[in-house]
């Protein structure tokens, strides 16, 4: 009885061994040794920036689609670039926001601060310079002597840019614009006065005439009226504050992208060249089929 109960313990004991063997060589790891994923989590829950400028929030170890919202003060930022892994927030007045990413059921949340730009030797002497001092011709010129950036284009936006640096632009087209800036950043948008950059402006080659404007998430508000750039034949406009837009005076208009506003209705009466519309559904159009 004895030699049995020893030969049962040596049977048992070489199968365990050849358990662990056989685990070896097939590379199977016992599940108390396996690598957890990296958590995804954000690279700050708090983050400054100062108006007029730019700050990267990033969403690290992620690799599923991600949704960048702002959860409260929106007319203190505005989201660009949105990515799985991060987004570009841009200040537009002084405030406190916060921003949501939501991957899948989890989401993640940063305050974001937005403090008033820093005051320097520059500026002070410029505002002791009269509001005339400030023309349309001078601002154009700025544009045209600054260096575009285009690190952060598309290769369609770069070949763009490139292009609308070729071009002498129109002054009337430039003024008109000038305008348009200038009356949208006292309300907080934050938009480029840099003509040649190709994410905001497309120029027609031959005639030196703006026909794309694109100020998407712009922070843009109240009504806006194009008449002073008839020969548009693009404009998106996605993403703002805007209760109207008078596009009555674009007869050229092509195609007219305004959802995610606070538009009500949309006459597109004289707009009969255009071929696509994008807007929110609720928006009451008239005049295109």
């Amino acid at each position: 009885m004895k030699n049995k109960k020893y030969i049962c313990i040596g049977a048992a004991a070489v199968c365990v061994v050849l358990a662990v063997v056989l685990a070896i060589v097939l590379g199977v790891e016992p599940a108390t040794q396996k690598v957890a994923e990296a958590k995804v989590n954000l690279s700050t829950k708090k983050l400054t920036v100062e108006v007029g400028k730019t700050a990267t929030l990033k969403l690290k170890n992620n690799k599923k689609k991600a949704s960048w919202k702002i959860v409260s003060g929106k007319k203190y930022i505005t989201l660009k670039s949105k990515k799985k892994t991060s987004v570009k927030i841009v200040g537009k007045k002084a405030g406190t926001a916060k921003v949501k990413a939501v991957v899948g059921k989890k989401k993640y949340t940063c305050t974001v601060t937005v403090k008033k730009a820093a005051s320097t030797s520059n500026s002070s002497s410029k505002a002791t310079e009269s509001p005339d001092s400030t023309s349309s011709d001078s601002s154009s010129e700025d544009s045209s002597n600054t260096e575009t950036d285009t690190s952060d284009m598309t290769d369609e936006q770069k070949e763009t840019t490139e292009t609308n640096q070729a071009v002498e632009k129109n002054s009337s087209d430039q003024t008109a614009l000038t305008a348009l800036i200038k009356a949208q950043r006292k309300l907080g948008a934050v938009l480029s006065d840099d003509f040649d950059d190709g994410r905001y402006y497309k120029w027609d080659t031959s005639s030196g005439r703006l026909i794309g404007l694109y100020w998407n998430e712009a922070g843009l508000s109240g009504k806006m009226t194009f008449e002073d750039l008839p020969e548009l034949l693009y404009l998106e406009c996605d993403s703002n504050s805007l209760t109207a837009i008078d596009v009555s005076q674009n007869v050229k208009l092509i195609e007219l992208s305004c959802a995610d506003n606070l538009i009500d209705t949309l006459d597109l009466t004289n707009n009969t060249a255009l071929n696509s519309l994008n807007r929110d559904i609720q928006v009451v159009v008239t005049g295109f089929n």
